[in-house]
């Protein structure tokens, strides 16, 4: 699960930081900044190094880093919505932001503290 996750968490990451280069606005509830495209690629090639070239142990180590770094970047990022700014970060995240973040937050911990699967043996 590990791999699945580094790999296609990674991939995706890696696109829509470099697409935030190109794309003021997707959707008009996207927006894109220099800094967020930065964190996007960064993410998204230590991760992808990870889901295509890291052993099983280094990726269920990067779910789990990646897991609980964007869990606090969701919670941060809920803080900030609607409140003024309450923390004086500028994330300038909005809601839909913070739900993918929740959920790459989620499958992250997920795959890299879930038990590893143990094959059934033949009775």
């Amino acid at each position: 699960m590990a791999k699945q996750y580094t790999q296609v968490i990674g991939a995706a990451l890696l696109v829509v930081g470099i697409l935030g280069f190109f794309v003021k606005e997707s959707l008009g509830f996207l927006h894109f900044t220099m800094t967020h495209n930065l964190v996007h690629i960064i993410s998204g090639l230590v991760l992808g190094y990870l889901g295509f070239k890291g052993s099983a142990s280094n990726q269920r180590l990067g779910a789990k880093i990646f897991g609980v770094v964007y869990g606090l970047v969701t919670v941060l990022g809920f803080l900030n919505v609607g409140n003024g700014n309450p923390l004086g970060l500028q994330l300038h995240l909005n809601t839909t932001y913070n739900i993918i973040h929740l959920v790459i937050a989620a499958w992250g911990l997920y795959a890299g503290f879930a038990k590893k699967s143990v094959p059934a043996t033949a009775s």
